[in-house]
């Protein structure tokens, strides 16, 4: 078992579990194969996984029965969406460690193993790697803080948790639930679990509250998720989805904005609200670019409005100037091009300081 600020990790008995992969599925027949494969051949062979069938109406069930490996475990409930999925995984999972996949992903062999060495290394509460994205048949790279790409080159690989809440904040961290592993008895003990109330900013609530309660986060920059991009639209067709789904989104947002000021309230630490409220903007902010689409909704375009007036923000660079545009009482349509023209500059600049200085 792992020990707490041990520098030995000693290998769990041959009936204990190191690592349980929870992977939620609905109707994905065609894809969660090449998922479980990729599991499945992983080189390091300590490790359950999970499968929650979340009311397939498809044929999910029955393929997954062709699978006899007894690592395998399938449980099946109504259709309640992907967090009420999770969470039954972990309540669920035998593993000392949990880590989410989802079902038209797929991984890249070394990754249980390196999470091993790490634990067994460091005795880390929560691992970090970056994912990469395939979309329309090309690979980008991805980043833990999407704002400071070079954050473990400056900062380190070694962080607690509470630093990790507020540069998270503070660079834009990756809010994703895959391709991060958690002390599973941190999850139980804190009682944190995903909101079921929301569908969009869940994974961000569940991952900001166990940064909180963590010791020790190992940060890494080896990546063996690869997160599949749906390329079956055009980019013109994904612009208006993004652009249908732009208040639904910022919704969500908001909720998870609120249920993380009283999550930080109970735990008696205000001084890291001032963070919360900037990755609430950053995030509320693309999302109302795109409502000047939409019809508006004065009730969730007041919210981003007063969110953006609160002088308890902590000062971005970038997000200074468009704040005080936000926070006037210009018409929507005049902020919208006013916001556009300042993040066309902040793009362009930020492009010739790249080329020049190759940051």
């Amino acid at each position: 078992m792992v020990k707490k600020g041990s520098d030995i990790y000693t290998p769990p008995p041959i009936d204990l579990v190191f690592l349980s992969v929870i992977l939620p599925t609905y109707n994905r027949v065609d894809t969660i194969g090449k998922m479980i494969d990729s599991i499945l051949e992983q080189n390091f062979r300590n490790f359950e996984l999970i499968i929650i069938d979340d009311g397939s109406t498809d044929n999910t069930l029955d393929f997954l029965s062709s699978y006899e490996d007894t690592r395998i475990r399938v449980f099946r409930q109504d259709n309640h969406g992907v967090s009420s999925a999770r969470n039954l995984g972990i309540l669920k999972a035998k593993g000392e460690y949990i880590t989410f996949v989802d079902s038209d992903d797929y991984l890249l062999r070394g990754f249980f193993e390196d999470i091993y060495r790490c634990v067994q290394q460091y005795c880390s509460d929560i691992l970090l790697y970056p994912m990469q994205t395939l979309a329309h048949h090309t690979f980008y790279p991805g980043h833990l803080f999407w704002s400071n790409i070079k954050y473990c080159e400056r900062y380190g690989h070694h962080i607690d948790g509470k630093k990790l809440f507020e540069d998270f904040c503070r660079f834009s961290g990756n809010s994703g639930a895959c391709s991060k592993v958690f002390r599973r008895d941190l999850v139980i003990e804190n009682g944190i679990f995903y909101p079921e109330q929301i569908a969009y900013g869940e994974d961000m609530v569940f991952n900001l509250k166990i940064y909180f309660f963590a010791s020790h986060v190992y940060l890494s920059e080896r990546s063996f998720y690869i997160y599949k991009l749906s390329s079956c639209h055009s980019r013109l067709e994904e612009m208006r989805d993004k652009i249908k789904k732009s208040y639904w989104q910022m919704e969500n947002i908001l909720w998870a904005h609120e249920e993380l000021l009283i999550f930080l309230s109970q735990q008696n630490t205000k001084e890291l609200t001032i963070f919360l409220n900037s990755n609430t903007i950053v995030h509320a902010y693309s999302r109302f670019l795109l409502t000047l689409w939409r019809t508006p909704r004065p009730e969730i375009d007041q919210k981003v409005y007063a969110l953006c007036r609160s002088e308890n923000i902590f000062d971005q660079r970038s997000m200074k100037v468009k704040l005080k545009i936000l926070g006037k009482n210009y018409p929507k349509r005049v902020k919208g091009i006013l916001l556009y023209g300042i993040s066309l500059f902040f793009y362009l600049r930020n492009k010739i300081v790249y080329m020049k200085f190759k940051i």
